[in-house]
Order: C-alpha cells, then structure tokens, then sequence
C-alpha cells in the first residue's frame, strides 16, 4: 500500500485539471474533517494535506524544551508548517509534555490518528467530492521534524500506520463529528464482505 503518491510533473495544466490545492497544510481539528470539503466543488484528487512529525536531531544544543536549533530541522512557526498548531493539537489531546520522550511520544499518537482521519474523510466522501488524497510528502530529503510518513534514515512512525489503517479496503471508521460510524467496503468485487456484524471495545489513552 503506498502510503504517499508522488507526482513526476505537476505543471499549471496538471494542477488545473486534475487536482485540487484547497485543502489545508495544517493541524486540523478532527471532528467535521469528514463533512468539512474544499472551498472548491471538486472531483478531483485532493492535495496538500499533511501534518508535521517529530525527529530530532540538535548536536551538542539541549534537546529540550524546544528551542531555536530545531528550526533547523523545519520546525518553523510561520510559514506552511505552522507548528504552533500542531503542539496545541497534543497539548489539548494529551496535556502538554515534561520530557522530549513524552513530547515525542504523544506526537506519534496524535500523527497516528490524524493521518487515520484524513483518509477516513476521503473514504467516506469517496467519489462524491474527491477521488483521491496526496500526502505531502511521503519522507524528508534529511532528518526533519514535519511531513512525513517514514523518516530519511527510513524509520516508519504513527503516521504510516494511521494511513494504513486508514486505508484497508474492509475498514471500520466513526465520524468524530457524530460518532455515527460506517464500513468502507471496497475489497475487488469477488471479495464484497456481506452480512457482517461490527463489534467495538473502548479503550482510555493507557490503553486500558
């Protein structure tokens, strides 16, 4: 399964006709995301979402609190990457971080679930409003805390697993928005599941 498409060319006419730029590059909340749309009406494949990660690498700086050497790594707060929204995402997800392990590790919770939600949004609008969703991108060209789906020396994260998870042909998914949940069925022809019964078990973020 790719967890990221990638585009040889994507020239004016290219963008024009066959995608659509209007989605978001930043932290988004997750309820709504599956009614939420383009600005656009658009059949077209979406583009441009994405969600910064953590790795990082500072030499002989403090690892933490984050400072400024992160920067190098594309922890910008302006520009596309906006990481003030992502860090407000985990901190009122799971309470703000103490420690660069804790910090790391709850970023992979919230990059697991929004990776999930976004391609839980486009199979639920499935060919209504969107034909596919391109992630930008699917790694770094070095070590860099945002935009991808595995890391430059090839370490995957939550975010490729949300993605495949999000993406299994026989999928169970709950609009956050209404909790009212739905069976993607898209599995070739011959293997439709048919008369399935869905259970569920909740879980608290220990996992208990």
């Amino acid at each position: 399964m790719a967890t990221g498409l990638v585009l040889r060319m994507a020239t004016g006419v290219a963008q024009r006709e066959f995608l659509s730029t209007a989605s978001p590059q930043v932290a988004q909340a997750l309820a709504g995301l599956l009614n939420s749309g383009c600005t656009e009406p658009t059949r077209r494949a979406r583009t441009g979402r994405g969600q910064p990660r953590v790795r990082n690498l500072v030499g002989d700086a403090p690892q933490w609190p984050i400072g400024e050497v992160w920067n190098y790594h594309d922890w910008s707060t302006i520009g596309n990457q906006r990481v003030g929204t992502y860090q407000a995402a985990i901190d009122a997800r799971l309470g703000e971080s103490g420690s660069l392990g804790e910090f790391a590790a709850r970023a992979q919770f919230v990059n697991y679930e929004s990776h999930r939600a976004m391609f839980e949004a486009w199979n639920a609008n499935l060919w209504q409003d969107a034909t596919g969703l391109l992630l930008w991108m699917s790694h770094p060209a070095w070590h860099s805390t945002v935009w991808q789906t595995y890391d430059y020396d090839l370490d995957v994260n939550g975010a490729h697993y949300g993605a495949r998870k999000g993406c299994e042909p026989l999928h169970v998914q709950a609009d956050p928005g209404t909790w009212q949940v739905g069976v993607v069925n898209q599995p070739a022809r011959s293997g439709l599941a048919r008369q399935v019964k869905v259970t569920a078990q909740a879980y608290n973020s220990a996992g208990n």
